[in-house]
């Protein structure tokens, strides 16, 4: 998947999951050099603690191309399939593209969601009421 970013154009990867996950392992595209953040919860699984640093990141890559991605994975625990790594991943990676535009931009928070669910049809940000409450 890091090769077919790399080939649209993308430069930049920002992770919505763990720091162990597969898109940082998967690093011989996006190497040591600043190209990837990953954007974990705090280990008390508060969403805003680590958003600053998300926010700086994105303003810093936008330039650039970037992708928001998740590498949270779902319940089931099978991590070959794909579904399992929705967790709240994609409406995770969402979020924080949401909150960017809302610090970075000035949007509101339906604003900012209008926008991601525009650009990223079925994310599931707004039916996520963790991450709306938290916008």
């Amino acid at each position: 998947a890091a090769t077919q970013l790399a080939s649209a154009g993308v430069s930049s990867i920002l992770v919505f999951g763990p720091k162990e996950g597969r898109w940082v392992v998967d690093d011989g595209v996006f190497g040591g050099d600043g190209s990837v953040h990953v954007y974990a919860r705090a280990t008390n699984g508060a969403l805003i603690t680590n958003l600053k640093d998300a926010c700086d990141f994105l303003a810093r890559a936008l330039p650039g191309g970037v992708a928001c991605v998740s590498d949270e994975r779902g319940d089931d625990g099978d991590a070959s399939s794909p579904s399992s790594w929705g967790g709240d991943g994609e409406p995770g990676a969402a979020f924080v593209c949401a909150a960017y535009m809302i610090v970075a931009k000035g949007m509101g928070a339906q604003e900012a969601a209008d926008a991601v669910e525009t650009s990223r049809p079925g994310c599931g940000l707004r039916a996520h009421d963790e991450f709306m409450k938290n916008l």
